[in-house]
């Protein structure tokens, strides 16, 4: 390969990633999910960065190589530990996997229209990084493309010790990052390995206990699931396991190379996990805390959250049928190369159209790509078959083998964890697409041009589908960051939401800022204390709080909130029911404060500020109050505004229905009359401001949510203030 075309392709995968960067900009500034996850990993990173002390004094239910990564970058480099500086984070390690996909198939094939398609491929199917950035989500993908390029090599080569050790190392990152996610790694490169040791009687008992100790991590899934979905779970994942390791034809290699490469590997995995737990221990942390830390706590996860997979019987269905056609390319043409070739040629095919209906759709992938991941396993052709070298071989399979091992990471929550299983199965089809190579550079007056032409159409379709897919998310993102609001809150200036969400954040940042020494939020909510640039009441930071922290965990919370003036916490029902869903009651010391010693004095959307039940009502500001709903004698069509002192004289006030999501506004003109702005200009210069507002129509509040209404004003200076409704304490829920 010579250096100028190396060079065209490292020019075109650089203008690709520019071209993916600005798409997954857009998509990370513009998404924040109630739950907020980067709060909390923004909290752990801070935490400790600050303090040390992992799972001990900071809560952490990752492995802490994900620290130990985010205290290089943060605490070293210099990267703000914020919500704009987590994502910039996020969005490099997005658009390095992608490029590792490019390399792939640039490797596998030579063909920079190749790694263009993959690079986008591999982009696309990376957007749920976008949904919680901060989560190591996006350091265990960039983990595994590490290990694909790392298992990836020439044809030719025979297997290398630089290899191996950076096999073993990435290996010993995943599992130090989070460690189920490691384990099935683990399971994955050492079937692999296993597969590719020679065929005597050692290497076969190992092959069959391999395969048996492979399918053992499905026993972990109990009752976190349905029963059905966990019968439809068995079949798919037992199924396609058996289809790749049925299907594999890997060249074996002498015990004493596989053995050499083994125990290389083995070495680097251990080195790298020691060096990750002993920076961990040296900063304060115990063994003890170290063995809660990353197994027991994570465990426990099933019995409080989990989602499972919207499966049916179709994917089951789809399963047996992939293991049945592998069964068939394994023994029905043993004595017929041509044929078995040809049908190898109609099971790519038909692979490549599952993903392009994958792709298209957003979704299916567990019924039609899933089961057939095996066709990425077989040999490109039969001269591949024989001439390939086992450490290519090795690698081929180990790579598929990731693919169908991570989809053991489902559980117990099928949500932003799907995305490593994607981001694998969109390799698989670099692979596949690769085995195709032969059938496009065949002549187009050869016996097999309809090969050629069927080939042909199928890499065009996949690139179209995946450009249009890619093109229609831009424009979403697009569309959306243009017609969002920045939160314009500290370390928040590039993140946008909808009008509702940020003027709610704004009115609980303006409303907390005074809150001494700190304050709760239940379930948590810490992206709250970043954008107050405050630390949390105590370093145990999940999202989760009431179930996921133990009692003591929870009683120093709770001593801290006795103490908190004016508000003690920060309440959202709406979210423990997320977090619940039903599958048991929330109790502990967290739930038995906020209902015993604590009592409402408003709310906004779901949030309700809490106070200490003797405490007098805080005075609010940056929001508004239906006066009929506080005060009985009021006038119906009265409203009241609650401005702080730093604010122009107001100019103009209107009526604004807003909504969560991609919405267009919708503005009310007219329903505020000219003589509601009496008197603003005789406000006080200093303290909060207070005013009223009076509708010319009084029912107009009546036809909307007020929780999605808002009163935006104008002040004299041109700045623009969306006012959310305050409410009154729901009465029902107080008792």
């Amino acid at each position: 390969m010579t250096a100028q075309r190396r060079l065209f392709f490292s020019l075109s995968t650089l203008a690709v990633a520019c071209a993916t960067a600005y798409r997954g900009f857009l998509e990370l500034f513009s998404v924040t999910l109630p739950y907020d996850d980067t709060g909390y990993m923004l909290s752990l990173i801070k935490g400790f960065n600050q303090h040390g002390h992992l799972y001990q004094k900071v809560f952490s239910q990752y492995g802490p190589f994900y620290s130990e990564f985010y205290y290089l970058v943060c605490g070293i480099a210099g990267v703000p530990t914020t919500h704009d500086g987590i994502r910039w984070i996020v969005l490099v390690l997005w658009v390095l996997s992608s490029i590792g996909g490019a390399i792939l198939a640039f490797r596998f094939t030579g063909r920079i229209w190749m790694a263009i398609l993959a690079q986008l491929i591999c982009f696309h199917t990376l957007d749920r990084m976008a949904w919680e950035p901060g989560h190591p989500l996006s350091l265990i993908i960039a983990g595994c493309g590490f290990l694909a390029l790392c298992l990836s090599g020439q044809e030719s080569e025979r297997p290398k010790v630089w290899q191996a050790i950076a096999i073993g190392m990435g290996l010993g990152a995943l599992l130090t990052i989070k460690i189920n996610i490691g384990i099935f790694a683990v399971a994955a490169v050492g079937t692999a390995w296993i597969y590719s040791l020679p065929m005597d009687v050692p290497g076969k008992a190992l092959r069959y206990a391999t395969a048996l100790l492979f399918a053992i991590p499905f026993l972990l899934i109990q009752t976190g699931w349905p029963a059905p979905i966990r019968a439809y779970f068995a079949v798919l994942f037992v199924c396609s396991l058996l289809s790749v390791l049925i299907s594999a034809s890997a060249r074996t290699s002498e015990w004493r190379g596989a053995t050499r490469f083994g125990l290389w590997s083995l070495t680097a995995l251990l080195v790298t996990c020691a060096f990750s737990i002993g920076g961990v221990l040296l900063s304060g942390t115990t063994w003890t805390d170290l063995i809660n830390g990353i197994i027991t706590t994570p465990s426990r996860m099933g019995s409080f959250f989990s989602f499972a997979p919207p499966l049916r019987p179709f994917e089951a269905v789809t399963a047996i049928t992939g293991l049945l056609l592998a069964v068939t390319w394994r023994f029905a043409f043993r004595g017929s190369p041509i044929r078995q070739d040809w049908f190898t040629f109609g099971l790519r095919l038909f692979f490549l159209t599952m993903v392009i209906v994958w792709l298209a759709t957003s979704d299916h992938y567990f019924s039609l790509v899933l089961p057939f991941v095996w066709v990425a396993a077989l040999p490109f052709n039969q001269e591949s078959q024989k001439s390939a070298a086992p450490a290519w071989q090795f690698g081929q399979l180990a790579i598929v083998l990731l693919a169908i091992g991570q989809v053991l990471g489902l559980y117990p929550v099928n949500a932003a964890q799907a995305t490593v299983p994607f981001y694998l199965g969109s390799v698989c089809a670099v692979l596949v697409v690769a085995g195709l190579r032969t059938d496009l550079e065949l002549k187009a007056q050869s016996l097999f041009a309809p090969r050629r032409a069927l080939a042909f159409a199928a890499s065009i379709a996949l690139l179209l589908v995946v450009v249009g897919m890619s093109w229609r998310v831009a424009y979403i993102a697009v569309g959306r960051y243009g017609h969002f609001s920045s939160l314009n809150l500290p370390g928040a200036k590039l993140l946008r939401t909808d009008e509702s969400s940020a003027a709610t954040y704004r009115f609980l940042v303006a409303n907390l800022r005074d809150c001494r020494p700190s304050f709760l939020t239940i379930p948590g909510v810490n992206s709250l204390y970043n954008w107050l640039e405050r630390e949390p009441p105590t370093g145990f930071n999940v999202g989760m709080n009431f179930a996921f922290l133990s009692p003591d965990q929870q009683d120093a919370m709770v001593n801290v909130g006795r103490t908190c003036q004016p508000i003690v916490a920060v309440l959202n029902r709406k979210l423990i029911g997320f977090w619940t869903r039903g599958h048991f009651q929330p109790s502990g010391p967290l739930i038995d404060f906020v209902t015993k010693e604590c009592r409402s004095a408003g709310r906004v959307n779901n949030y309700e500020l809490l106070v200490l039940r003797d405490s007098p009502q805080p005075k609010f500001t940056f929001c508004v109050t239906l006066d009929k709903e506080w005060r009985a004698a009021a006038d119906a069509n009265q409203i009241t505004a609650f401005l702080p002192a730093n604010v122009g004289a107001i100019t103009s006030a209107s009526l604004l229905q807003a909504s969560s999501g991609r919405a267009t506004r919708h503005r009310l003109e007219g329903a505020i009359g000219s003589d509601s702005l009496e008197k603003v200009e005789d406000a006080p210069a200093s303290g909060p401001r207070q005013f009223s507002i009076h509708l010319q129509d009084a029912t107009t509040l009546s036809k909307t949510a007020l929780d999605q209404t808002l009163i935006q004003l104008k002040d004299d200076s041109g700045q623009i203030i969306n006012l959310p409704f305050l409410r009154p304490p729901d009465r029902r829920q107080a008792r």
